[in-house]
């Protein structure tokens, strides 16, 4: 029990900040004040990542990427991109590695948890990012491309060249594409505002292999073609609305929910108080008349917010869906940094928040609406639509089943019925009474019955989840398992390249009915 405990601690400190030898090469040959700069703890969780185990003192097998984000975003909003290139296998070295070790080998293919730590650890060698700007506190309009995000990304492409000892990759999204570009320009390198010289092109350390606009700017370029038939010149126009609208609702559906629900309805779902990543949906509905396509709602996990599925929300984007038909909110503190995950429990407050979400967007678009809960917001979202009292407070009563408003429920790598890591009910998490533990008054609630989550339910998950797990303690049950809903419980990769990789089976689902 002690080393998972260990190991689900060692598994968080990758994901967020430098790896400790990266922190340690960027103090030692460049000062605390640059590993600061790019670090940007001030942000908590979503300031930066990269580094792994690698230490700095040889070449690395694979090119580095440096993921530059774009307008109001945060290093930790492109998460789903940087999980996308550690699932195809960014790092060499562990190949190497596993196959001269005999000993490590049977470990690595005899246990699930083992391989999976050693994925996280090893394939974070060559998955770079860092935070500029304020991370989504200033909105979109007042947003410019400062010489100090420059210099910051500056920095950090040539801080990552060294200590991979070659080339590296950029990969420039929305904003970040130009602010990426200025610093392998060889036509000037004098900031247009400032004057400053921002120094030599580091155009011999970077090989730019992707300069991408992120999957919005094809929905864009569709908007463009096809709505507005304007020029290739109005693009960056495009960007700054596109930005505009992934930043908090929508201005129809803000004005929609003030109108028909009130100020505070709208403050709770809205969360502007997280910035970019607290929520989005609306587009240029004006809730009038039903959307052209079903909504989905997105409902995240434990520690996260609506902005860390950017990943899931952008591919629906950019596959048939629009700003009008894909929403998010944000229960909880948004952050592993504000409350660690052993700490959360499935509050009925957050429970609550999801089921006013979905009864708003569904009355919005005036229609039934799809469901798509990950990890913890399977069980919440799923409480959120059977409705009837709250597990940790009796004397809410949620009301009647929104059964009627779901077409399609999804659950992905969903804790529907216990976390494997919940033997004993000894934290918040695994409380006895709204945690996941599989006694829980709360599961035992949302699985006394069946069929409720909407006309059509599905769930995906897989065998080597290394944070929901396949089976659970003392129950023996499948942790992601909805009874009656159709499986598929062979999604390959731990949790979070489930909940990323299964994206294409995610959206057939949805579009089956």
């Amino acid at each position: 029990m002690y080393s998972i405990l260990f190991l689900s601690f060692l598994i968080g400190t990758v994901s967020a900040d430098f790896s400790a030898s990266f922190n340690k090469f960027q103090i030692d040959n460049y000062g605390k004040g640059i590993n600061d700069l790019l670090a940007r703890r001030d942000i908590g969780p979503h300031g930066s990542y990269g580094g792994g185990t690698h230490d700095g003192s040889v070449r690395t097998s694979k090119q580095a990427v440096v993921l530059v984000h774009g307008i109001t975003n945060t290093a930790g909003t492109f998460q789903g991109h940087r999980q996308h290139l550690l699932n195809a296998g960014w790092s060499d070295e562990l190949r190497f590695f596993v196959r001269e070790n005999k000993f490590f080998l049977d470990l690595f293919v005899h246990y699930d948890i083992i391989r999976t730590f050693t994925l996280t650890i090893f394939l974070s060698f060559h998955v770079f990012a860092t935070t500029y700007g304020d991370g989504g506190k200033t909105i979109a309009p007042m947003v410019d491309m400062k010489c100090q995000y420059i210099k910051q990304v500056r920095y950090m492409i040539q801080v990552v060249a060294a200590f991979t000892h070659r080339k590296v990759d950029v990969i420039g999204y929305s904003l970040g594409s130009p602010i990426a570009r200025k610093n392998t320009s060889k036509i000037s390198t004098q900031d247009p505002d400032t004057k400053e010289n921002i120094s030599s092109p580091s155009m011999d350390q970077v090989m730019i292999k992707l300069d991408t606009v992120t999957l919005v700017d094809s929905y864009a370029r569709k908007l463009l073609e096809q709505m507005l038939n304007l020029s290739p010149r109005y693009f960056i126009l495009v960007t700054l609305l596109v930005g505009l609208v992934s930043s908090d609702f929508s201005t129809s559906f803000k004005n929609f929910i003030i109108a028909n629900y009130g100020q505070q309805m709208y403050d709770t779902l809205a969360r502007n108080d997280l910035g970019s990543v607290g929520s989005y949906g609306g587009g240029s509905h004006d809730g009038n008349s039903a959307t052209r396509k079903r909504a989905v709602i997105l409902v995240h996990g434990t520690t996260n917010n609506a902005g860390t599925f950017s990943f899931q929300r952008n591919t629906l984007l950019n596959n048939g869906w629009s700003d009008e038909t894909v929403y998010g909110t944000t229960y909880g503190t948004g952050s592993a940094e504000k409350t660690p995950a052993p700490d959360v429990a499935m509050e009925c407050k957050f429970v609550q928040q999801v089921r006013n979400m979905i009864t708003v967007v569904a009355n919005f678009t005036k229609q039934k609406v799809d469901v798509i809960g990950y990890s913890l917001g399977s069980p919440i979202a799923r409480k959120a639509i059977i409705g009837g009292n709250c597990a940790d407070n009796s004397t809410v009563n949620l009301g009647s089943p929104l059964t009627s408003s779901v077409e399609t429920y999804v659950s992905v790598a969903g804790a529907n019925r216990a976390s494997y890591l919940c033997v004993l009910p000894i934290t918040n998490a695994c409380s006895a009474t709204n945690g996941l533990f599989c006694l829980s008054s709360f599961l035992r609630n949302i699985n006394a019955q069946q069929g409720y989550e909407g006309s059509h339910i599905y769930s995906i998950y897989g065998p080597s989840d290394d944070k929901v797990g396949f089976y659970n303690a003392p129950c023996f049950t499948r942790n992601s398992r909805i009874v009656g809903a159709t499986e598929y419980a062979n999604a390959t990769g731990n949790h979070d390249a489930i909940l990323s990789g299964t994206i294409n089976l995610q959206m057939t689902y949805l579009n089956a009915n």
